[in-house]
C-alpha cells in the first residue's frame, strides 16, 4: 500500500511538473524570440542609418549639334528642337527619378546679299524630368520629357554700312520626349546618349510650328545630399 502511495505521489509529481517544463521552455523561446526582433531591429535601424543619401544633387551637360534657328516663311523664324546645354535638379527615389530645370540656347544666320548677313537666336528655359525603367549596378535606361519656354530674338542684319535690327522678336513653348541609356563612371560621374522627337511652336509675326528629332550626349555630375 505504502508503494503504491508513493508511486502516485511520484506520477502526480511528474504530471505537474511537465507544464511547468513547458512554461520555462516557452518564456525562454519568448524571451530568445524578443531579443532576436530587437537585435535585428537595431541591425537594420542601423544599415539604414549608415546606408547613403537616397537624395543627390546633380548637374547636366548636354551637347546637341542639331539646335539651329532656320528659315520657315522666308524668314530666320523657326526653331529646331531646343534641348538644355545646363541642367541642374535632383534625383530621388532611389536615384531613378530626376528632376531639374535647365537654359538653352539656337543660333543661326544666312546670307540675304552681297556682303550682307542676317542671325537671331533663341533662348529657353525649360524643366526637365526623366525616369530609369530599367537599371544595373552600372547602367540605366531612361525615358525624359523636357517643356521648352522659348524667347526667338530679333532679327540682325549685319552689311557694310552696320547693322540693324528688326521688332520681330516673340515668344513661344516647345515639348521634347524621348529616352536614353546612362553609364555610371562611378557614385558620382555618368556619361549617357539620348534620342527622341520633340515641337516648338512660337506666336507672334511670322507665326512658326516647327518639330523633328532630336540627340544628345548627355554628362552628369552628382552628389548626395
Amino acid at each position: 500500500m505504502k508503494q503504491a502511495l508513493t508511486g502516485l505521489v511520484i506520477a502526480m509529481a511528474a504530471l505537474a511538473a511537465n507544464p511547468l517544463s513547458a512554461l520555462a521552455q516557452d518564456a525562454s523561446y519568448s524571451g530568445e524570440a524578443s531579443a532576436s526582433t530587437s537585435s535585428g531591429y537595431s541591425s537594420s535601424s542601423s544599415s539604414s542609418s549608415s546606408g547613403h543619401s537616397d537624395v543627390r544633387l546633380a548637374i547636366q551637360a548636354r551637347l546637341d549639334a542639331l539646335n539651329l534657328v532656320h528659315e520657315m516663311g522666308g524668314a530666320l523664324g523657326a526653331v529646331t528642337p531646343l534641348t538644355p546645354f545646363a541642367t541642374i535638379g535632383v534625383r530621388i527615389l532611389d536615384e531613378r527619378l530626376f528632376l531639374g530645370a535647365g537654359l538653352g540656347f539656337a543660333g543661326g544666320s544666312r546670307d540675304v546679299a552681297a556682303g550682307a548677313e542676317q542671325g537671331r537666336a533663341a533662348f529657353a528655359f525649360t524643366p526637365v524630368a526623366s525616369f530609369d525603367v530599367l537599371t544595373t549596378e552600372f547602367a540605366a535606361l531612361y525615358f525624359i520629357g523636357m517643356f521648352n519656354l522659348i524667347s526667338l530674338g530679333e532679327t540682325s542684319t549685319d552689311t557694310a554700312a552696320g547693322s540693324a535690327n528688326a521688332n520681330d522678336d516673340v515668344f513661344g513653348i516647345g515639348l521634347n520626349a524621348g529616352a536614353g541609356i546612362r553609364g555610371k563612371i562611378n557614385e558620382s560621374l555618368a556619361i549617357g546618349g539620348e534620342f527622341g522627337w520633340g515641337f516648338s511652336a512660337l506666336n507672334g509675326p511670322g507665326d512658326s510650328f516647327d518639330h523633328g528629332f532630336w540627340g544628345t550626349l548627355m554628362f552628369e555630375a552628382s552628389i548626395g545630399l
